[in-house]
């Protein structure tokens, strides 16, 4: 049963029974009631909207040709409007040029889109970064959308919903396998889309992207869509200070399909991650002493960075953070490398050491592993 371990209702206005059918609505197309709140109690919004959301899960929903009409003449424009004043930090859409050599005083030709559907792709890390993504579309585009506890719960779901969403439960294999086949049919129908490859959050200390998702490419070759990357770069994910800006990094359409995917994944990865170290060296330059000041040491200083972080959305789904970012097989982690040699059944003086060590490798691994742990 998927109420299983279902939990006591704080709020006596809302309805059990009103829970009760919400959740069965959702029969077949959720592992339980964590995913629909990421740990977190219900909203109102989800008694209001949890069974028509519960809906766009279904085999046989597809986005409609009126729908997608009405949001590229109406919904769209009025985004573009009044969306940067939803923003928590303002954005500013960078100049190309100027980012390459601060000394260039020409100004971003901009980009030319073809007049075939897009795939915009974006860079995952921060609480507005899917806001901040349409708004730096150029085109009107359905959000490939992953997190359930978000769109049910918050006005940022509503917004993805009046925007135009692909809803998918990653926690349920066919679903995903489902949500894959729509997005290829809202191409095919003409229609762009937003989708973050990264999977979830970049909370690593030492990446600038983590290994894309291979999603992206097969789209690309099953419809021919080109790929347009979005880069954002802020400076303190937490911070809501005016001067805190969104730097923003719109790139011209590439051609994936005619690479082999992992060729074209680097490409895609490399353009990206290029245009954030730009940004990076612009507008995140400081000092290690600023850095670590009041922490002991560079571990501390980054747990809380990534508490803050995570603390900026009320309804972060950890579990599928936890376990949702894309682990390509040729590259093992070090826990999972050494992992049977630290629970070795037997012990003798002759292994002792060794399992001694690799016991150690492996916690320290899982310590630092910051992607897992956040």
């Amino acid at each position: 049963m998927i109420v299983e371990g279902e939990k006591e209702l704080r709020n006596p206005i809302k309805s059990k029974s009103r829970f009760m059918k919400i959740i069965h609505s959702f029969e077949g197309k959720i592992t339980g009631p964590a995913d629909l709140f990421g740990g977190a109690e219900p909203s109102l919004l989800f008694y209001l909207w949890g069974r028509r959301v519960g809906k766009m899960l279904d085999e046989d929903w597809q986005p409609s040709a009126l729908g997608a009409a009405l949001r590229q003449r109406v919904v769209y424009p009025i985004i573009k409007l009044v969306g940067r004043k939803t923003l928590t930090n303002p954005q500013i859409m960078e100049n190309r040029n100027r980012l390459r050599d601060e000394s260039c005083a020409a100004p971003d030709p901009g980009i030319v889109l073809p007049d075939e559907p897009v795939i915009f792709c974006a860079n995952h890390g921060f609480k507005d970064d899917i806001a901040a993504t349409v708004l730096a579309a150029p085109r009107a585009a359905y959000i490939f959308f992953g997190s359930l506890p978000m769109f049910l719960n918050t006005f940022d779901g509503v917004s993805a919903y009046l925007t135009g969403s692909i809803l998918c439960n990653r926690k349920v294999a066919a679903n995903r396998k489902l949500a894959a086949a729509k997005a290829a049919q809202t191409l095919k129908l003409g229609k762009s889309l937003i989708m973050f490859p990264e999977g979830v959050w970049n909370k690593t200390p030492n990446r600038l992207l983590l290994p894309l998702f291979p999603g992206v490419y097969r789209l690309c070759r099953e419809t021919g869509a080109k790929v347009v990357p979005i880069v954002h770069y802020i400076r303190d994910t937490h911070n809501p200070s005016p001067e805190n800006v969104i730097h923003t990094v719109v790139d011209e359409p590439i051609r994936l399909d005619h690479l082999p995917e992992k060729e074209a994944l680097t490409r895609l990865r490399d353009i990206m991650g290029t245009w954030l170290y730009l940004m990076m060296e612009r507008y995140g330059q400081s000092t290690r002493e600023k850095e670590l000041a009041g922490f002991p040491n560079a571990k501390a200083a980054w747990e809380h960075e990534l508490a803050e972080r995570t603390g900026t959305v009320a309804y972060y789904d950890k579990e599928i953070e936890l376990c949702a970012d894309y682990r390509p097989k040729d590259i093992p982690l070090a826990q999972d490398v050494y992992q049977d040699f630290s629970e070795a059944q037997v012990i003798t003086p002759e292994n002792a050491r060794a399992v001694a060590e690799t016991f150690r490798i492996v916690a320290a691994a899982r310590e630092m592993d910051f992607q897992r742990r956040f």
